[in-house]
């Protein structure tokens, strides 16, 4: 009989001693994948971030209860942007840091 050839896979850590398994088509969806769920654990940190951020706003003084709109979008986009941003940049920092150290 002859063996399928096995897929690419990848082991996460889910807790303590369990693991979940991704399968994958190919090597380059898998290393895709890693790179998206390496970078979405820095989401988090930089979302409170910016929710810190819009704290110190409201305490330098900068008062949108008059307008809701301007408001929803300070309140929401700056944790939002934060997020995005930040994380962006953390992320292709750290990619320029390992390739220069890899050569």
């Amino acid at each position: 009989m002859a063996r399928e050839e096995e897929k690419p896979y990848l082991d996460i850590k889910r807790g303590r001693n369990q693991y979940r398994r991704y399968y994958f088509e190919t090597e380059a969806e898998k290393r895709e994948w890693e790179k998206m769920h390496k970078k979405s654990k820095l989401y988090i940190p930089y979302f409170l971030f910016g929710i810190a951020l819009n704290f110190g706003l409201y305490f330098a003084g900068v008062d949108l209860k008059s307008n809701i709109l301007a408001g929803a979008l300070v309140g929401l986009g700056v944790p939002l942007a934060c997020m995005y941003l930040l994380s962006e940049i953390h992320f292709r920092i750290a990619q320029k840091m390992k390739s220069n150290s890899a050569t």
